[in-house]
C-alpha cells in the first residue's frame, strides 16, 4: 500500500530457496539496465528505481558461517557495489537504486537479522494489531460485499458485526487451543481473521429462483417460527442465511485442524457462543420461567395477516424522521456483551418498563401545565414510546431461535457446491447450504462414475473431506493441508474425488530425482499459467526440504529460483504474445511473465500430505509455520474411520448385496435382512482391533485402511455366497439322495409284490399238483 500506487519496482519475496546467486543475477540486471538508453525516462518524478524486498527473516541461513548469505549480499549491494552474476566482477549500484524491506521478529531457530544491515536502513516499527484497526480495514470491504445482495439490509452493522466475530472467535480459540510440540499446526493468527471474512465472499450475490437454501422446506419453518411472511420473511432469511455462513466458514477455519472429536466439538460449541453474543445479543438462557416466556413472546410477536405486517412495517419506517438516528436499529444495545453475574439478556420488556416510568417522570414534572399542553406531551410520549420500542424490537440482528434448527447441531451445517460431475448446463454450480444426505448421494453417484469403489464414500467423514477440498479448488491462491496421524485414512482418494469434480487437472509430485520434480512443477505451472485451467498438485509425504522451499515459493510468487532457463522464458514471452492477441506487442518482458506468474499463483492449488511424525520432529519449525500460513484455506485433519462410519459402511454394503441370486426358491437359504445390525457391529469390531494391534506392531506400513476394511466385507460376502453354494450343493445331493431312495423302496416295493405274487402263485401250483 505504501508503493504500489506512487513508484515502479521490483518485487522479490525472500525464502530459503532464494540464494546469493539469484539476488546477484536480479541486481546485476538492473545495472545493466541501468546502463541502456534513457532508461530513467521510464521511472517515475522522483527518479530512482526501488527494490522491494519481504519476509528477510526467512533468508536461509549458513551454519557453519554463522551467518544469511543473501542478507551479507544485500548489505554490500546498499553500500554500492555487487558482484557481477557471470564473472562476479565488482559493478557499482546508481544512487538511484532504494531498498525497501519487511521483517518480523524471529521465530524459534530463525537467527536475528544482523546489526551491520539493519543498521543500513531507515525502521519503521508498526504497532501491534487492534481491534479498532481490524474494523476499519475489514468492514468497509465486506460492507461493499454486502451491498450487492439485494435481500440483506443493514449492511453496515451486519458487515461490522461479521468482522468483529470473526475477530472475538479468533481470540477465544487462540486462547483456549494453544500450540505445543504436539500440536504444533494449533497456531492461530490475524491471516485466520482474514482467510474467514475472504471465505465469506464464496457465497453468490445471485441465486435466481432456488435461493440461499438448496433445501426448500425450511422456508416454512421459519415462517411458522419468526411469524413473518413476504419481504421481511425474506430478509430475515438472508440474515440468517450470513450468520450461519459466517459459522460454517469459521469452523472451517478453526475447528478442521484439531486432533480430536472432542475438541472440534467443544471448538464448535466456542463458536456458536460467538455468534449468538454477537449476532442474537448475547447467549439463550437454558431455563426460563413463565415471566420470561411471557416476554418472549411480547419479543417475536406473531404476525398472523398482512395488515398487522403492514403496521409492522410502517412502525420499523415510522422513526426515520428523528433525532435519534445515528443507531437506527439499536446497534449499541446488541454490542454490549452480557456479563456472566448478570443472568440472561435484558428483555424487550425491561426496556419498555424503563420508558414508561420515564414517560410518567416526564408527566408528573409537568402537571402544573394546561390541559392542552399535557395532552401534547402525552402524545408524544406514547409516540417516541412506540417507536423506541419498535426499535429496540429489531435491534436483533437474528433471533436466537432461528440460529438454528431443532436437534440441530453446529457441525451439521454445511455449504458447499454440488458434487457431482461435469457442468450443469440447467443451473450453475453455486456455493448454497446442502444437505449432507444429498451430497452423499452425489458423491457415490461421481464415485461410481470414475470407477472407484462407492463404498469408499458411504463414510459422512469422507463427504465432509471432499466438500472441503472443493471448497479450496472454487476460490484462487487457496491450498490445503492434509493431516493424519495414520496411513491409509483416504486422502489421495478424496483429492481424486474432488480434482475430478471441479475438472481440475490432477498431478501427482513424484519423490523420485529431481529431474522429475522440476518436469512435474514446470508441467503444472504451464497448464495453470498459460493454459488457464484449474490445477491441483498432489504433494505426498516423504518430499525433501529443498522440494517443500521451492513450493513455498511457487505458492506465493508463481515461481521459484531456477525452475526457467532463459529459453524457458522466451518461449512462455512467444507462447503469450501468439495466445493474447489484444496484448500489445511493445509490452516488456517483465510485465509478460508477471501475469505468466498471476495466472500460475491463481490457477494453481496445491495438497500437501503431512504426517504426525513430519509436524512434529521432522520439519522445522518456521518451515512448517509458512506451510501453515500458505495452506490456511484448508488445514484438514483426516482420521480412521470410527466405528460409526465402519458400522454405516457395512450395512450400506450388505443391503446392496441382498439383491444376489441364490438358486431355486424351494430351497431356503440363510438371509441375513434380520441380521445385519449386529453383524454390522462385529465386523466393526473387528476392524478396530486389528487397527488397535496394527498400531502397536506396525504402524509405518497402512495394513488397516479403509481399502483393507472393504476388502474384508468382499472376502465376508464371498465367503457366504460360497457357504450358500455348499449348502446348496449339498442340499441337492440329499435331495438326490432321497430321490433314489425313494425310487429304490418304490422299486423294492414292487420287487416284493412280485416276489409275493409268484410265491402266492407257487404254493397255488404246488396245491394244484399235490392233489
Amino acid at each position: 500500500m505504501l508503493v504500489e500506487p506512487h513508484h515502479p519496482y521490483t518485487y522479490t519475496p525472500i525464502h530459503p530457496a532464494f540464494s546469493t546467486t539469484h539476488l546477484r543475477l536480479l541486481l546485476s540486471q538492473r545495472v545493466q539496465n541501468q546502463a541502456q538508453e534513457n532508461l530513467w525516462q521510464h521511472l517515475n518524478s522522483k527518479g530512482f528505481l526501488l527494490f522491494l524486498l519481504e519476509d528477510l527473516h526467512l533468508a536461509a541461513s549458513d551454519r557453519e558461517k554463522s551467518c544469511q548469505p543473501v542478507l551479507e549480499t544485500l548489505r554490500q549491494a546498499i553500500d554500492g557495489t555487487v558482484c557481477a552474476h557471470s564473472t562476479l566482477e565488482l559493478q557499482k549500484l546508481q544512487s538511484t537504486v532504494n531498498f525497501l524491506a519487511t521483517a518480523t521478529v524471529p521465530g524459534f531457530c530463525e537467527r536475528p537479522l544482523c546489526p551491520r544491515l539493519f543498521r543500513l536502513f531507515t525502521v519503521l516499527a508498526l504497532a501491534n494489531m487492534t481491534q479498532d484497526i481490524l474494523l476499519s480495514r475489514h468492514t468497509p470491504v465486506i460492507q461493499s460485499w454486502l451491498e450487492r445482495f439485494p435481500s440483506v439490509e443493514r449492511e453496515g452493522v451486519l458487515a461490522r458485526a461479521l468482522v468483529q466475530a470473526s475477530v472475538d472467535a479468533w481470540e477465544a480459540v487462540g486462547g483456549c487451543f494453544m500450540p505445543s510440540p504436539l500440536h504444533p499446526h494449533y497456531c492461530f493468527s490475524l491471516h485466520s481473521v482474514s482467510q474467514l471474512l475472504g471465505s465469506l465472499q464464496l457465497l453468490p450475490t445471485r441465486t435466481g429462483s432456488r435461493g440461499f437454501l438448496d433445501y426448500p422446506n425450511h422456508q416454512e419453518h421459519l415462517r411458522r417460527v419468526s411469524g413473518l411472511r413476504g419481504t421481511r420473511l425474506t430478509i430475515m432469511m438472508a440474515m440468517r442465511n450470513m450468520v450461519r455462513l459466517w459459522l460454517h466458514e469459521a469452523q472451517r477455519t478453526f475447528c478442521d485442524r484439531l486432533d480430536s472429536p472432542r475438541e472440534r466439538s467443544y471448538c464448535a460449541k466456542l463458536l456458536l457462543e460467538v455468534a449468538q453474543s454477537v449476532f442474537c445479543c448475547g447467549p439463550v438462557p437454558q431455563s426460563l420461567g413463565k415471566g420470561c416466556e411471557e416476554e418472549e413472546e411480547e419479543r417475536v410477536p406473531e404476525v398472523e395477516s398482512e395488515g398487522e405486517l403492514a403496521q409492522w412495517e410502517d412502525l420499523s419506517n415510522s422513526g426515520s424522521d428523528t433525532e435519534e438516528e445515528e443507531d437506527p436499529y439499536g446497534l449499541r444495545f446488541i454490542t454490549v456483551p452480557p456479563s456472566s453475574d448478570s443472568g440472561p439478556a435484558p428483555s424487550i420488556a425491561l426496556v419498555k418498563r424503563e420508558n414508561t416510568e420515564r414517560i410518567s417522570q416526564k408527566i408528573k414534572q409537568e402537571e402544573g401545565t394546561g390541559a392542552s399542553s399535557y395532552k401534547l406531551q402525552l402524545n408524544k410520549s406514547k409516540n417516541w414510546w412506540q417507536k423506541t420500542s419498535t426499535m429496540d424490537l429489531v435491534s436483533p440482528l437474528l433471533l436466537p431461535v432461528l440460529l438454528l434448527c431443532p436437534q440441530e447441531k453446529p457441525s451439521d451445517l454445511v455449504f458447499s457446491q454440488d458434487l457431482t460431475l461435469g457442468p450443469n448446463s440447467e443451473s450453475p454450480n453455486l456455493y448454497l447450504e446442502r444437505q449432507w444426505e444429498s451430497l452423499g448421494e452425489q458423491l457415490a453417484m461421481s464415485a461410481a462414475q470414475l470407477k472407484l469403489n462407492p463404498h469408499l464414500v458411504q463414510c459422512h467423514s469422507m463427504a465432509q473431506h471432499v466438500a472441503r477440498l472443493v471448497r479450496v479448488l472454487a476460490r484462487p491462491r487457496q491450498h490445503g493441508l492434509l493431516l493424519a496421524g495414520a496411513l491409509g485414512t483416504g486422502r489421495c482418494t478424496a483429492i481424486t474425488l474432488a480434482a475430478s469434480i471441479c475438472q481440475a487437472r490432477l498431478f501427482h509430485l513424484p519423490c523420485g530425482s529431481e529431474e522429475a520434480i522440476l518436469q512435474c512443477l514446470q508441467e503444472a505451472s504451464w497448464h495453470a499459467g498459460m493454459l488457464g485451467k484449474l490445477v491441483a498438485l498432489l504433494v505426498p509425504r516423504g518430499v525433501d526440504l529443498t522440494t517443500l522451499h521451492r513450493l513455498l515459493a511457487l505458492g506465493t510468487s508463481g515461481s521459484f529460483p531456477d525452475q526457467y532457463t532463459e529459453a524457458d522464458l522466451d518461449n512462455i514471452e512467444e507462447h503469450l504474445l501468439r495466445e493474447n492477441l489484444s496484448v500489445k506487442q511493445t509490452i516488456r518482458k517483465e510485465k509478460l511473465l508477471q501475469r505468466f506468474y498471476q495466472q500460475v499463483c491463481s490457477n494453481l492449488h496445491m495438497f500437501i500430505l503431512i504426517e504426525d511424525d513430519q509436524a512434529q520432529k521432522q520439519l522445522p519449525s518456521n518451515l512448517f509455520l509458512r506451510l501453515l500460513q500458505l495452506t490456511i484455506a484448508s488445514i484438514d485433519r483426516y482420521e480412521p474411520w470410527d466405528q460409526d462410519s465402519l458400522i454405516s459402511v457395512v450395512q450400506h454394503h450388505l443391503k446392496g448385496a441382498q439383491g444376489l441370486p441364490f438358486g431355486d426358491d424351494s430351497l431356503k437359504c440363510p438371509d441375513l435382512q434380520d441380521s445385519i445390525p449386529s453383524v454390522a457391529k462385529a465386523m466393526a469390531l473387528i476392524h478396530l482391533s486389528a487397527a488397535s494391534y496394527h498400531g502397536h506392531l506396525c504402524p509405518e506400513l497402512p495394513l488397516v485402511t479403509p481399502k483393507t476394511f472393504l476388502d474384508f466385507l468382499d472376502t465376508f460376502m464371498l465367503l457366504q455366497q460360497q457357504m450358500i453354494l455348499k449348502m446348496k450343493n449339498k442340499a441337492q445331493r440329499i435331495n438326490n439322495v432321497l430321490g433314489n431312495l425313494t425310487t429304490l423302496l418304490e422299486q423294492h416295493s414292487t420287487q416284493t409284490n412280485r416276489v409275493f405274487t409268484l410265491e402266492q402263485e407257487l404254493k397255488d401250483s404246488l396245491l394244484d399238483i399235490s392233489q
